[in-house]
This record gives structure tokens, sequence and C-alpha cells, in this order.
């Protein structure tokens, strides 16, 4: 078991984690988390990752083999998860930067012939975020609060829980 904190005003770049029981805590008050090491980077039970700007970037995604992953950021996300997620919770801080900011999130690769277990498409149009689809097979705990307007379509995860919040916007379909 345990906790690992890493706490820096700037760009965080993590080379290997490894707490398998364990819960890991990174934050970068006004940088972004910068993946360091090979795929998966860090592994834990639990990990919250907190970024005032980036997490991960489009040519390189943070990879984690975690089952419950809290993402809290400012900017864009690219993640790719190895392991099956029983929990994810996201909080984007918007309001005000009318840049679209993009949110990857990969879960495990499918069984060959199989679809997806897992799909995860939101977007930030820069004054709303649009959740196209989130979904997963074996059940998945989903929260996303933000700062601007939430548009929904499909989310689909399961007998397990879902919460969103708008702290300055609305809830549509």
């Amino acid at each position: 078991k345990g906790e690992i904190r890493i706490t820096a005003d700037g760009d965080v770049k993590v080379k290997e984690i490894v707490a398998p029981a364990g819960t890991v805590n990174i934050t970068s008050r006004f940088g972004s988390l910068i993946n360091g090491g090979s795929s998966p980077f860090f592994t834990a039970n639990v990990a919250n990752l907190t970024a005032a700007k980036d997490i991960g970037s489009a040519r390189d995604d943070y990879d984690v083999k975690v089952t419950h992953l809290t993402l809290n950021v400012g900017g864009s996300f690219y993640v790719e998860s190895f392991a099956d997620l029983e929990t994810l919770n996201v909080v984007s801080k918007q309001a005000g930067n009318v840049k679209p900011n993009t949110y990857l999130l990969k879960g495990p690769k499918p069984v060959k012939g199989q679809p997806p277990a897992f799909e995860f498409n939101v977007k930030d149009a820069g004054t709303n975020y649009m959740i196209t689809r989130v979904s997963d097979v074996t059940g998945l705990n989903f929260s996303f609060q933000g700062d601007e307007t939430i548009q929904v379509g499909v989310i689909n995860v399961g007998a397990k829980s879902v919460s969103l919040t708008s702290t300055l916007g609305q809830i549509t379909d």
C-alpha cells in the first residue's frame, strides 16, 4: 500500500513509479505532466493527476496502469490506461479559455475481432464540453466536472454510477 506524492510548480516528468497497491498523487501547479518513461511508466491502484496545463501530449500520451484514475486538468489530456478502469473522475477548469482542448483517454487494447471494452469520446469545444460517448462493458464509476456547459450524448457504464457537474454552465442533451 502506501502513498507517493510529487508536487512541483513547473512541469513534472516522471520516469517510472511502481506502487501496485498504493496511491500516486502527481501535481504540477503551473505546468504540465510529461511522460518520462516506457509504457506503462507507472503502476498503482489509485492515481490522482493534476496539471494547470496539460497531461501528456499529442505525440506522447501519459501511460498508466491503474484501476482508479482522477484527471484534474486546465488544458488538454492524452492518457492511455493499460488496466481496466473501475473509477474515472475528470475535472476540467477551462472557463475563460476559448481555445479548444483535446481529451484523449485510451483503454486497454481490445481482443482481436471484438469491439473495444472502453470508449471515451469527450471534447472541449472552447466554450462547452461535448460528451459524445463514454462506455465501459465491464462497468465504470464515472464523474465529469467542468466549468462550462456540458452537452451529453451516450454514457453507458453498466450498473455503476455517473455524476456530471457544471459549475458555471448547464447540462444539456
